[in-house]
């Protein structure tokens, strides 16, 4: 516990007293503490995805409770981030790539871009979604080079495929709330980075 010297030099209340009182900013305190957890936690889970996607790039092959142990290891919980949400806007081009590079140049040979609605879902649920739609600014995220493997071939694809199967005839928000889902719990590791 941390004290404090009163004026009199004696010792005084104990310094969380003084956050709780309102006699040091206490919202102050708990807003700079929360941005620093915030700042460990998403180290730690980054450092964590680089140790399992080099553990992948090397041929291991997880198996689903490997998978699972993994996402545990470097997704966020979704409750906890905020994220106005996913939506689609509308493509001027096919070229996803360039569409996206050209609103983050520094980012070229940096990331490999991902579509956050899968492109499959053109073909699985016809009329659903548009092709102006599915490669819009809106559903495209970065991936580093470093971790692509990991998250774009086996942990996205789990995650999809969980959602296939459970959503033989979703709606369109359906889609959007799973991008949603998605983007909380990864959107740390894109870069960009999405959610805060």
């Amino acid at each position: 516990m941390a004290l404090v010297r009163g004026g009199t030099g004696k010792f005084a209340r104990p310094l969380e007293e003084f956050a709780a009182s309102g006699s040091r900013a206490a919202p102050d305190l708990s807003a700079e503490g929360t941005v620093a957890r915030q700042a460990v936690e998403t180290k730690s889970l980054l450092k964590a995805a680089e140790d399992a996607a080099y553990r992948v790039s090397t041929g291991a092959k997880p198996d689903k409770a490997e998978l699972l142990q993994i996402i545990k290891s470097i997704a966020r919980d979704p409750s906890k981030v905020r994220y106005p949400g996913a939506s689609f806007g509308r493509a001027l081009s096919k070229n996803y790539r360039k569409t996206f590079l050209d609103a983050n140049p520094k980012l070229e040979g940096e990331v490999v871009v991902h579509h956050a609605a899968e492109q499959q879902i053109l073909n699985r649920y016809l009329g659903l979604v548009t092709e102006e739609e599915m490669h819009s600014l809106q559903n495209l995220r970065g991936i580093p080079r470093s971790l692509d493997n990991l998250l774009h071939n086996k942990i996205f694809r789990f995650e999809w495929d969980e959602f296939y199967a459970s959503h033989p005839q979703p709606t369109r928000q359906q889609v959007l709330d799973y991008v949603e889902y998605i983007d909380k719990k990864y959107g740390h590791l894109f870069n960009p980075p999405i959610g805060g």
